[in-house]
């Protein structure tokens, strides 16, 4: 089943939730993707509970008998009820039915895997990696487990561990489309992490490559297509990109921030037109983001409609004060207004 951004519950984009730019090797000034490592990743993570999560023996000891036919069955029941638990998000749940699975039967990898991911989802990653590693020692050729903690890492931000554990992933499961999806992400983060140097794009062209081959995996996938349409701008794929904005919008038609997107990669490639087709969109969506009047007041600049730049760069502040780009480029649309008055020229208003 594919995954729509818009009811994704820890997309984290910089048109929802202004943050201040950082620039980081390869990523530029983009009006709406502001390239840290934060954008587009989950929350920020919550409160731990103050309660420890109980420890469970690893290692039976030499009293303990196999579990019965009946248990491995109750085990296996539990398990089942656990993965529907995750499906639907319900993580404490899950936890509470992979816990009774693990009870009834200790050596059943499939519930420690289950639980390390539910224990993921609720940050308690010291007890999902505890996990995690269990089911791995107990099956080896889980490509499962080795994709959930590879996950893991990736949110610890263990990237180079978590590079590891998703490259064996697919090695025993060539085609485990999120372990290409994560694998490809945590590409991009450690281009950040290791300070790459700008003209060194092997790891981003690697990226790509990746996302390709989780949307060949899962055509339905949301969040593959504006990944990869952000590593196509880094490469200077514009239109390729804007061709994974519009699948964006294809599959989730609410996800509003891919207009801006479609409006950003156009005024990259000065088609100004159209850009402000993409930020009028963005405006019509929600017009109480700024970054949609920042981006239409850019293109209209462009076009020499200084007035109507001007009073959009004013819109974006009268939302966002904070707007320093906004306020450069009010600052600059004035300075050009004034010269072009004083030498008798005329606003482009065609």
């Amino acid at each position: 089943m594919g995954t729509r951004l818009s009811d994704a519950k820890f997309s984290v984009h910089a048109w929802v939730i202004s943050i201040p730019y950082v620039a980081t090797p390869h990523y530029g000034i983009n009006l709406f993707r502001r390239r840290e490592s934060e954008v587009y990743r989950k929350a920020k993570m919550k409160e731990k509970s103050d309660r420890a999560a109980p420890t469970l023996r690893l290692v039976k000891n030499s009293e303990e008998k196999e579990p019965s036919g009946d248990a491995r069955s109750r085990a296996l029941e539990s398990c089942a009820r656990g993965r529907d638990e995750l499906s639907w998000e319900k993580y404490k749940k899950a936890v509470y039915f992979f816990d009774q699975a693990i009870s009834l039967d200790p050596e059943l990898p499939d519930a420690w895997t289950g639980r390390g991911r539910a224990r993921t989802m609720t940050f308690s990653h010291k007890e999902a990696m505890e996990d995690l590693d269990h089911a791995i020692r107990l099956d080896p050729a889980s490509a499962e487990a080795y994709s959930c903690r590879g996950y893991l890492k990736f949110e610890m931000e263990l990237f180079e561990g978590a590079l590891e554990d998703l490259d064996h992933s697919i090695r025993l499961d060539p085609d485990n489309a999120d372990a290409y999806f994560y694998r490809a992400w945590t590409k991009e983060e450690l281009d950040i992490w290791r300070n790459t140097p700008d003209e060194d794009l092997a790891l981003i062209k690697e990226a790509s490559d990746d996302y390709d081959s989780a949307i060949r995996l899962d055509q339905n996938n949301a969040q593959a297509y504006y990944k990869r349409a952000g590593v196509r701008e880094i490469l200077g794929r514009y239109e390729k990109a804007i061709d994974d904005y519009k699948d964006v919008l294809r599959l989730d038609p609410e996800f509003y921030p891919a207009y801006g997107d479609i409006g950003d990669a156009k005024l990259r490639l000065g088609r100004y037109e159209d850009a402000i087709r993409a930020y009028n969109q963005v405006i019509q969506f929600s017009s109480e983001n700024p970054w949609g009047y920042y981006g239409r007041g850019r293109a209209r600049q462009e076009l020499g409609h200084l007035m109507d730049a001007m009073l959009d760069y004013e819109s974006a502040l009268d939302l966002e004060p904070q707007l320093i780009e906004a306020r450069n480029y009010l600052a600059s649309a004035q300075r050009e207004f004034r010269e072009n008055r004083e030498s008798g020229g005329e606003e482009n208003n065609s």
